[in-house]
């Protein structure tokens, strides 16, 4: 903080050596008595602002946690504001709407809304699929004990809600065998577990821990049901808002690469695992050791990248649901050069 104490007392002789350097021929080019220059501050850069959008507070989004508080982002010049917005289909309507510019959506979500001639654009990776378990109550060893049960999803249409359904089908039940529910993203989800409103849900952490402490079991991941662990949950972006801030994106997705490589580092846990214990995540010690085992052992699962393979697998399972008309060509639905331009 600058104080002006004794500023009357300090500014005459200012005035008074200034007369004299004027009188000795000086002028705004001198220089000091070691010979630098004397030079303005130089202003610092304005940041360009991302408005963010993501459905939870959770673990999946750790790499932007730690974009943030680790300089990543400040070092890129972004500002990145998130905004919480459950579910990825809400999220697509406020980025078609023009109140995001990037956000974390599914790939089936992301087809299917590119199908219908949504403006986005997927443009990197941010979870893998694994990270997803299906949860059920205590005694249950596995789906095919679920018949006739109701089982929750965040909607529908979401990709737990896929991802369940096909669990359940490898399992032995038909579409007619259980009844799906909206309940709504994780914490709902768990609640409704807890009050024995459903019977099943796909989970991640640090709510699969959480419940499994109070008796639930994890029958199974949502990778050996989609078939493959692949990146499902993606950053994307307004298509023309990408197109028009390309070094925007290209410099977000680096810094984000870095980030999530940062996490990866066990000389940084410590650290890692207070950005999950520290508001907003604000998770509590044991359910963030917990996720950080998951998410950053030999899972795996946060990863920044995304391929053609991953994205092929993607709009197979959206074919099976929400856009079974949907092209095979990954290119209509990412742009994957700002991806190869960040140093993929």
């Amino acid at each position: 903080m600058r104080h002006n104490w004794r500023l009357g007392a300090v500014a005459a002789p200012v005035i008074v050596a200034s007369m004299l350097l004027t009188a000795c021929g000086g002028d705004d080019n001198s220089t000091s008595s070691n010979g630098s220059a004397s030079t303005a501050s130089t202003p610092a850069a304005k940041k360009d602002v991302i408005r963010w959008g993501q459905a939870v507070y959770s673990g999946a989004y750790w790499g932007l946690y730690a974009g943030q508080k680790e300089g990543f982002f400040d070092k890129a010049d972004i500002d990145l504001k998130i905004q919480i917005i459950p579910s990825s289909p809400n999220i697509v309507s406020a980025a078609e709407g023009g109140s995001l510019d990037m956000f974390a959506v599914a790939t089936d979500s992301a087809v299917a809304a590119i199908s219908k001639g949504a403006n986005i654009t997927l443009v990197g990776g941010i979870q893998r699929v694994s990270a997803l378990q299906f949860v059920a109550p205590k005694g249950t060893s596995s789906g095919s004990q679920l018949k006739d049960a109701t089982i929750g999803a965040t909607n529908l249409t979401s990709s737990d809600a896929l991802y369940a359904k096909l669990f359940l089908e490898q399992n032995g039940l038909g579409a007619r065998d259980f009844k799906m529910v909206s309940v709504g993203t994780f914490p709902q989800r768990e609640a409704a577990l807890q009050a024995k409103q459903i019977k099943g849900a796909m989970m991640t952490e640090p709510w699969t821990t959480d419940l499994k402490n109070q008796g639930f079991v994890v029958l199974g991941g949502a990778d050996k049901a989609a078939g493959a662990n692949f990146n499902f949950l993606n950053a994307g972006a307004r298509a023309d808002w990408a197109s028009s801030h390309q070094d925007v994106v290209v410099r977000f997705l680096k810094a984000y690469k870095q980030a999530v490589a940062w996490l990866y580092d066990p000389a940084n846990k410590a650290a890692a695992l207070k950005l999950l214990t520290d508001k907003p995540v604000g998770l509590k010690p044991d359910a963030a050791q917990a996720t950080y085992d998951s998410f950053l052992g030999s899972n795996q699962v946060l990863s920044a990248d995304l391929t053609d393979t991953d994205l092929t697998t993607g709009i197979g399972l959206a074919k099976k649901s929400v856009a079974p008309t949907a092209t095979d060509d990954p290119s209509k639905y990412a742009t994957l050069s700002y991806l190869q331009q960040a140093g993929a």
